[in-house]
């Protein structure tokens, strides 16, 4: 994952409104949006791709030409497919943005165009918005970005709601590897586990436990398993749970791998549940999401309404568990991302790659059933790691002439120019269709893949015109507003009788009438 940042702080990640604790983020408009491409829970913790380029009057969304969002007669965005679907696109195209604000992007901000997503079933825009949000009215608790940290290495920081309490330090030589989720498009970096120490994780250094207390949570994370067939059978991959033990008294939670299948296995308060359906076997050697849902307060009086539920890629595994009215017990416990454990012999390792760990209390989606995709945890699979906003240069201040009359006019901006390191996906600015006289600040934004945004100022200064008269005096419209301050649109400022350019030919003060008695015979 990429780099990290105050949740709390909005303005250092996009152009944002906030409302109802949430942030919501508009292409091209700074009204309220009716839904966004970027919403985020107080705690914070969402990422979202954003809009690539205009095509054809459509919107593309994301890193690929999967989804679109397309501009109606109404002056509304409305889906045009059913299901956005990342995709990476052209890696070599997404590394830096150069241009102007198109005619489309102009609309979107003068007719206020917005995003409308609060309507079809099945839509769905990354982490915190799928139909409202991925993680509804919880919170992330743990979200465990593994980049290399700048001038502290060694640490996994955890970019979620319990922010430094849960920070994970790397042990037994584990590692950052920029061998990440195709989600990811090559961005980043993703924690690396060697098989060759039992003790190679990431573990807090205080202990850490998030789901003290949790009647429901889900887990989740992305896996690339890489040790031979019939290794390393017991594979944790997240656990806050007393790790020198797991006894049947055992407090807290592990997420683990299970059997030459690797199927995927859960321990609250040291009884565990696993599914018997497919997994993500050692060898795989391959990135996988896999993810289990634990809600006590069901009923489990059928497969829907079992309390644990087990993904991969999404899609559910196994008709659930009965674990019924279990509360997670709190525990002095590390958190723990890996291995580093007693109770985890040399034989029993996660050894490969792990990245977008996440810990959620207080959320629990409703089972999709053996075989069906849940679009909740296909939700959060879809999340762009690149947290860091993109760089912007706007184009240098630029200095146009008015009409006659001082008439509004269209000026030339030129090019601002963006970079970032994950790609850039849409640089727009929110300039009038025309300028009117003075100075104008426009403000151009880059939006990165992963909805990221940064600002930069152009000044526009419009003059009068320096060659127009608009009112016939003799002075052109510039000399009246910049060097004499008489009126532009009347010929006599003074009202004295005498054209103010005739006035300033003779070296009198247009602004100032003269006496009747101390007038030129000629006046």
């Amino acid at each position: 994952m990429v780099g990290r940042g105050d949740p709390a702080e909005p303005s250092a990640r996009s152009v944002s409104v906030w409302a109802a604790g949430r942030r919501l983020f508009e292409v091209g408009s700074r009204e309220p949006a009716v839904g966004s491409l970027r919403i985020r829970n107080a705690r914070g913790n969402t990422k979202t791709p954003v809009s690539n380029s205009f095509s054809h009057s459509e919107l593309q969304i994301g890193r690929g030409a999967d989804g679109f969002l397309g501009l109606t007669g109404a002056g509304i965005f409305g889906m045009h497919e059913e299901k956005f679907r990342g995709g990476c696109g052209s890696a070599g195209a997404w590394r830096g943005v150069s241009g102007t604000a198109t005619a489309e992007e102009n609309a979107m901000k003068t007719a206020t165009f917005r995003l409308l997503l609060g309507a079809a079933a099945g839509v769905w825009f990354g982490a915190g918005v799928a139909l409202g949000a991925c993680v509804g009215d919880s919170e992330v608790a743990g979200e465990w970005i593994f980049e290399p940290e700048e001038g502290v290495p060694g640490w996994a920081v955890n970019s979620g709601g319990d922010g430094d309490w849960g920070n994970l330090g790397l042990t037994g030589g584990a590692g950052f590897s920029t061998n990440v989720p195709g989600v990811n498009c090559g961005c980043g970096h993703s924690l690396e586990l060697p098989g060759t120490n039992g003790a190679a994780g990431a573990v807090s250094v205080a202990s850490y436990d998030p789901l003290a207390g949790a009647v429901k949570f889900s887990v989740m994370a992305w896996v690339r398993r890489e040790s031979g067939a019939g290794e390393n059978l017991s594979a944790r991959v997240f656990s806050d749970a007393d790790s020198t033990a797991l006894a049947d008294t055992t407090a807290g939670v592990e997420f683990r791998f299970s059997g030459s299948a690797g199927n995927l296995a859960l321990r609250i308060n040291g009884t565990e549940v696993a599914t018997t359906v497919g997994g993500v076997a050692p060898e795989s050697g391959e990135w996988h999401h896999v993810a289990a849902v634990y809600d006590g307060t069901r009923a489990a009086t059928n497969y829907a309404t079992r309390n644990v539920h087990f993904y991969v890629d999404g899609v559910q595994k196994g008709v659930g568990s009965v674990l019924q009215g279990v509360v997670v017990a709190s525990n002095d416990a590390p958190g723990v991302v890996g291995n580093a454990s007693a109770a985890r012999t040399a034989g029993n390792l996660l050894v490969g790659n792990v990245d977008d760990v996440l810990v959620i209390p207080g959320w629990a989606p409703e089972a999709a059933g053996n075989g069906n995709a849940s679009e909740a945890i296909q939700c959060f699979m879809a999340w762009a790691d690149d947290i860091f906003p993109p760089s912007i240069a706007a184009p240098p201040d630029v200095e146009a002439e008015a009409g006659e009359c001082l008439e509004p006019v269209a000026v030339a901006l030129g090019s601002a120019t963006a970079w970032d390191d994950c790609g850039v996906a849409l640089v727009s600015n929110d300039a009038p269709a025309v300028f009117d006289v003075g100075l104008t600040e426009v403000t151009w934004t880059a939006t990165d893949a992963a909805g990221n945004a940064s600002t930069a100022v152009q000044t526009v200064a419009v003059v009068p015109s320096r060659t127009g008269d608009c009112d016939g005096d003799g002075l052109t419209d510039f000399e009246e507003v910049m060097v004499y301050e008489t009126a532009w649109n009347g010929a006599d400022t003074d009202g004295d009788g005498m054209p103010d350019g005739e006035e300033v030919a003779l070296g009198t003060d247009p602004n100032v009438a003269a006496e009747a008695g101390c007038r030129p015979l000629f006046w």
